[in-house]
């Protein structure tokens, strides 16, 4: 990666033509020189703007609409990524409508860029016929049940995603319903992740089931959504019977002794312990009574698939157990 914080440095290395730039991140450089890269230098494949570094400015609408039309020229970007952008309806159209026909872009983020549901309908009705798109990130773009019931229809219909981000959304338990009843039909998507959506218990039962029928899920992000114990009870009992899914966050959960209903720690540590697929479980920030923390103790001398457990406790029995698990 290149970074820059000076566009003339900028313009007079990309004038060097001995000089080719697979990936490039660009911070506080106007658009008209981004523009000109994608249009222009063939061995470009990776364009991060990122506001993260250096303070780069946010893309107006007029600036990312002269980014999507040079892309409709571009036959080498993978990867493009755009953080806090101003992707309006209009602009979300354009860039759909290029990812009609682009046949290079395998990596697309869009955090916090594509503001609604209108915006993301278009990126979504652009993925039921792209076949070029595998991780797509929508993160924090304030998407609904509504946006959600869009790209329920694209994991029904579309063939190659794999790596799927929608966190830090709106989606609730309607449009978590929604997504995660889409993929029982699903056998390509890898990873996906709900983090901080407000899904609540039924959100989390609506994962549970579909855990029951889905089997090319490997990769679940569920943190910071309330499911609560009756949630994280259903998700344990999807557990005994999903023999795909190795990797599962459920840290701030509301899961616990103090909580209402059957302590959900104790209801994972009991279903996995006939799991032999799930090799991470991250629990941190929910309340370990001492019941559950033993549960989880004993769990391990009868599971060796598990090899990362974070309970936000350090107990020398499980972190002991996972060392003998790892060897």
């Amino acid at each position: 990666n290149l970074y820059y914080d000076d566009r003339n440095t900028l313009l007079k290395v990309l004038s060097t033509e001995a000089l080719t730039f697979p990936t490039l991140s660009v911070f506080n450089v106007n658009i008209t020189n981004h523009q000109q890269i994608v249009n222009n230098d063939t061995s470009l494949t990776v364009l991060h703007l990122d506001e993260w570094m250096l303070g780069r400015p946010r893309l107006n609408t007029e600036e990312v609409r002269a980014l999507v039309e040079a892309m409709k020229v571009n036959t080498s970007l993978t990867s493009l990524t755009l953080y806090s952008d101003r992707i309006d309806a209009e602009g979300a159209k354009a860039l759909g409508d290029v990812l009609l026909d682009n046949t290079t872009l395998s990596t697309l983020r869009l955090m916090g860029s594509v503001c609604g549901d209108e915006g993301i309908c278009y990126i979504a009705e652009a993925l039921l016929v792209s076949k070029s798109v595998r991780e797509l990130d929508l993160s924090s773009n304030s998407i609904t049940a509504e946006g959600a019931r869009t790209i329920a229809d694209v994991f029904k219909i579309n063939t190659t995603l794999e790596s799927v981000a929608l966190c830090c959304n709106q989606l609730k338990a309607e449009g978590a319903r929604l997504v995660v009843e889409s993929l029982r039909e699903n056998t390509c998507l890898t990873e996906l992740n709900l983090g901080d959506n407000r899904i609540e218990c039924d959100g989390g039962e609506a994962v549970a089931e579909m855990l029951k029928i889905n089997q090319s899920l490997t990769r679940l992000h569920l943190n910071q959504n309330n499911i609560s114990n009756r949630g994280a009870g259903a998700i344990a009992e999807a557990l005994k019977v999903n023999n795909s899914l190795i990797w599962l966050d459920l840290t701030m959960n509301d899961i616990g002794e103090c909580f209402v209903g059957a302590d959900g720690v104790c209801a994972m540590a009991e279903a996995l312990k006939t799991n032999s697929s799930l090799t991470t479980l991250l629990l941190e920030d929910n309340d370990f009574s001492k019941k559950g923390l033993v549960a989880m103790e004993e769990l391990l001398t009868v599971n060796r698939t598990l090899l990362q457990l974070e309970t936000g406790y350090m107990l020398e029995g499980i972190e002991n157990q996972l060392i003998e698990n790892k060897w």
